[in-house]
């Protein structure tokens, strides 16, 4: 999205070079924004350029909320009407019609990143993470993938598939059947 900031009508409009037209089954998906509500507005901003043209789908990261961590579920900011958009039900929304107003009719909608770290402060030790840290992070998951999923979107991807010490807790290490 970086080229899109300073040069989007370029950009747009420079697309259709790029366009796989020589195999029949290739798809087009973007814009791909970490911050889930970004990617509506976006899709917006680039609309009167001409992008929804070109894609078949739009791919998109799940993240809905700096830190997405059970103590930051998808559901935080639902409760009131006034901060409800802040929420990934009421980032989904708008999306799903975002790509209706702009994108061909049909386009699949793929989240291809959805990731909740173990909650705020966790840290790897001898009894750490916890049953009741991993727990958390599962439910936290199941939800995000539900609300995604319901909300619309075709498929939703787990992010990370393992965990790594730079990033803590973002694998799926979470046992949810004997917790």
């Amino acid at each position: 999205m970086e080229g899109h900031r300073r040069q989007p009508r370029r950009d747009v409009q420079g697309h259709p070079q790029s366009h796989p037209r020589g195999h029949p089954n290739a798809v087009v998906m973007g814009l791909t924004l970490s911050n889930l509500a970004s990617n509506a507005t976006w899709l917006k901003r680039l609309a009167p350029l001409g992008i929804g043209k070109y894609l078949d789908g739009v791919s998109a990261h799940s993240y809905y909320d700096v830190g997405t961590s059970p103590s930051h579920p998808p559901e935080r900011f639902d409760a009131d009407p006034t901060t409800s958009f802040k929420a990934m039900l009421g980032m989904m929304r708008p999306l799903r019609q975002t790509m209706a107003d702009v994108v061909k009719p049909g386009a699949k909608l793929f989240v291809t990143e959805t990731g909740v770290s173990y909650d705020i402060g966790s840290k790897y030790g001898p009894n750490s993470p916890n049953w009741n840290v991993l727990y958390a992070q599962g439910a936290v998951v199941a939800r995000s993938h539900l609300i995604l999923l319901g909300e619309g979107a075709d498929v939703s991807f787990v992010f990370y598939s393992a965990d790594f010490p730079s990033e803590i807790g973002y694998g799926i290490f979470f046992d949810l059947v004997n917790a």
